[in-house]
């Protein structure tokens, strides 16, 4: 149970685009913290990668599912609107 009900203390939100070989390792290390995963959630924003970064994601949250990892897809390229889209799905 988190501190505060049902809302993560702590959103990392990771914003991606074409880097699937580099995200696996970034959101392992996330998901493996010691941070009881009540506590946080990672939110991976996809800026419309054309490899294979939902793939990479997938498997990732099937490895970690006592882990908040939720995959977000952001069709407008620009790191701004991956950052908004990432704060705004947020909990």
């Amino acid at each position: 149970m988190s501190l505060t009900g049902d809302t993560p203390l702590i959103s990392v939100v990771v914003c991606t685009y074409n880097r699937a070989a580099l995200l696996g390792g970034a959101i392992t290390s996330l998901a493996q913290q010691t941070l009881d995963p009540s506590q946080y959630e990672i939110v991976v924003v996809d800026n419309n990668s054309t490899d294979e970064t939902p793939e990479t994601v997938r498997r990732i949250q099937e490895s970690h599912s006592d882990a908040t990892i939720r995959y977000l897809t952001e069709t407008r390229q620009g790191l701004g609107y991956a950052r908004n889209t990432g704060v705004e799905h947020s909990r």
